[in-house]
């Protein structure tokens, strides 16, 4: 859009270049005292010249206008982007939260674990929680994972 506009703008420079020098060159002709065919042929070159002049300045104009309402558009629907975003990213959220609920569920009922295995891993893909259960009934619950030469062994 912008490389649009810089070549329409070089276009008019070129073209204000040739109109001036086609008036330079018309007024020499006159002040020389040039015949009428001759002068007449530098005024038409000049008048073709001027009008090149003219669609040069209304094209700029009009890439001018076209770059103004694009900005403007895009202004104007900055909001709705940007709350689009925002809804997709609460989406992306409140599938995570769901997903969240029975793990938060399993550690605030533990009593409901030993019940019921299928309930930790549900498909998915989410870890069991079976290891956090001790082994031996006297044995305290292993919140962390140990390495095993850390654990201690019954009989």
């Amino acid at each position: 859009m912008k490389n649009e506009e810089s070549e329409a703008t070089k276009a008019l420079e070129s073209v204000a270049s040739t109109v001036q020098s086609a008036e330079k060159i018309l007024l020499k002709a006159q002040s020389s005292g040039q015949s009428g065919r001759g002068l007449s042929r530098l005024e038409q070159k000049l008048s073709t010249a001027g009008s090149k002049m003219a669609t040069a300045t209304k094209s700029l104009q009009w890439l001018s206008k076209r770059r103004k309402l694009i900005s403007d558009f895009r202004n104007q629907t900055r909001g709705y982007e940007i709350a689009s975003d925002n809804a997709s990213r609460q989406s992306i959220l409140l599938r995570w939260i769901l997903q969240q609920v029975p793990l938060v569920e399993l550690e605030l009922n533990p009593a409901k674990v030993s019940k019921s295995d299928s309930v930790a891993g549900n498909g998915r893909g989410q870890r069991s929680l079976k290891r956090n259960r001790p082994v031996y009934p006297n044995e305290e619950p292993v919140l962390k994972r140990q390495r095993p030469t850390e654990r201690t062994t019954h009989p």
